[in-house]
């Protein structure tokens, strides 16, 4: 089964920007792409708090709510969502989670509309609709570890010319000789 929210995925994205304010830079995610209408205030919350040259905390974050953090349960829920969140290291994959959630929200979305009124122009819009939503989210992927690593290993296997020798701190003399070579 599909899932159309991913609220753990949401809390686990909020959770970590809110234990290190930072994070909220890598983040490709924007505040309609979140299910629940609290995380959604509280993730945009973040970008304008970010965007005003502030550090990213509790603090901060509830002052910029003002009188609106009741609305999203308060600083308990704030505090319960920092907590939950064992290690920043997932951020990317969770970030991942909340956009195939949206895909799949706006893919559901727009075929109960088909179905409601089924025409060859509505079934051309539905399509380039359903393929333009397919591409959120796909083109932020970063390289993973075990991707880094393997490019690190063909570069020390297979050197290119300019990669043959290991250099020297002599430039002219490694501009000449291509570094140290074996042999």
């Amino acid at each position: 089964m599909t899932r159309t929210a991913n609220i753990e995925a949401e809390t686990s994205v909020l959770g970590s920007v809110l234990l290190d304010g930072t994070l909220v830079h890598e983040l490709s995610v924007k505040p309609e792409h979140f299910t629940d209408h609290r995380h959604q205030r509280i993730f945009q919350a973040m970008k304008q708090v970010a965007s005003q040259g502030k550090f990213i905390d509790m603090v901060t974050l509830t002052t910029h709510l003002g009188n609106a953090i009741t609305e999203i349960g308060g600083t308990t829920y704030l505090l319960a969502m920092a907590e939950s969140v064992a290690s920043t290291q997932s951020l990317k994959h969770h970030e991942q989670l909340i956009f195939a959630a949206y895909r799949n929200r706006m893919a559901q979305k727009l075929a109960l509309s088909f179905a409601e009124h089924p025409s060859e122009a509505e079934l051309d819009t539905l399509i380039s609709s359903l393929q333009a939503y397919r591409e959120i989210g796909v083109n932020n992927l970063e390289k993973t570890t075990y991707d880094h690593l393997l490019k690190i290993t063909e570069e020390m296997c297979f050197p290119t010319e300019e990669q043959a020798g290991f250099a020297t701190s002599f430039t002219d003399l490694d501009g000449m000789t291509g570094g140290l070579q074996r042999g």
